[in-house]
């Protein structure tokens, strides 16, 4: 991800900070949005998300504007490992199945015990799993293994 400088907006005149509330949730039905609201909330953002959506909400709320550095070519050997399909279809369908609803359910603790079941001798395998929940890559596990 590229380095992010915030500026900030306006100043309040009064010079009080006001906190904005976002609701962040997995429930994704309009009564949700409207209960979140109305018990003080100042936006509402249903799962799954997208970093852009986050960052486009707050810049809204609190009047930021995003200075983004220039990309730089991502360096090959700093990617994560890919994962083999041979690899993944080695281990037990339980297995592929608790992986993925943890990825779904964003659990990276979950998903840290499973890899942790992995056998020792596909070492690749780990570390590619490790790297995608390192980075934050759970929308790609959670497509890796579907059944």
């Amino acid at each position: 991800m590229a380095h992010q400088q915030i500026t900030q907006g306006k100043c309040h005149r009064d010079k009080r900070q006001i906190t904005r509330i976002i609701a962040l949730t997995a429930y994704a039905f309009e009564d949700d949005r409207i209960a979140s609201l109305q018990v003080g909330c100042d936006d509402y953002i249903a799962k799954p998300f997208t970093e852009d959506t986050l960052f486009d909400k707050i810049a809204h709320h609190l009047g930021v504007r995003y200075c983004y550095a220039e990309k730089v070519p991502p360096d090959s050997s700093a990617s994560p490992p890919k994962i083999f399909t041979p690899d993944l279809k080695t281990m037990p369908t339980k297995w592929i199945a608790e992986v993925h609803e943890a990825a779904l359910d964003l659990s990276d603790n979950k998903l840290y015990e499973l890899i942790a079941q992995i056998p020792q001798e596909k070492q690749d395998f780990i570390a590619a799993m490790t790297s995608l929940v390192d980075n934050f890559q759970l929308e790609a596990i959670a497509t890796l293994t579907q059944i």
